[in-house]
């Protein structure tokens, strides 16, 4: 994907079937690497049956990546929401108007000039319209 994007078709909007392209492809590749991973564990593991004798260490570091994985997994996932960067505007005004009792929100689109949140009720007719500013000066207090 990155050479497609760097030489190929920039910043331009992509064809569609790049995408089905790029699926498929990295399903193949996935069951290839799955596969030669399988046949390599397979093959390692019959030339080891021969050894009469259970290789604890062997046991012991398996399950030691093993559960560094998953625990790299985990505390990712935990920290996901925290690593994503400050909300955008329209979380923030989301946010803001669902904790106002209000149904929907919206923003101004940025390139009016202004930075504002709009609150609207189940009908769709605005509520409230507040700068962001002040939402933000609301949050911090």
């Amino acid at each position: 994907m990155g050479f497609l994007w760097i030489f190929v078709f920039g910043d331009n909007e992509w064809p569609s079937s790049t995408f089905i392209i790029l699926s498929v492809l990295l399903v193949l590749v996935f069951l290839i690497v799955w596969g030669l991973t399988i046949a390599a564990g397979f093959f390692i593991g019959k030339r080891l049956e021969n050894d009469p004798v259970l290789n604890r260490k062997h046991i012991w570091i398996s399950g030691g990546i093993t559960t560094v994985f998953v625990l790299f997994i985990v505390f990712r996932l935990l920290s996901a929401t925290e690593s994503l960067g400050p909300k955008s505007d329209l979380e923030r005004c989301t946010d803001y108007c669902s904790n106002k009792g209000y149904a929907l929100s919206e923003t101004v689109p940025e390139d009016s000039g202004k930075r504002s949140c709009i609150c609207l009720n189940d009908l769709g007719q605005e509520g409230i319209q507040i700068p962001l500013e002040s939402i933000d000066a609301e949050i911090s207090e």
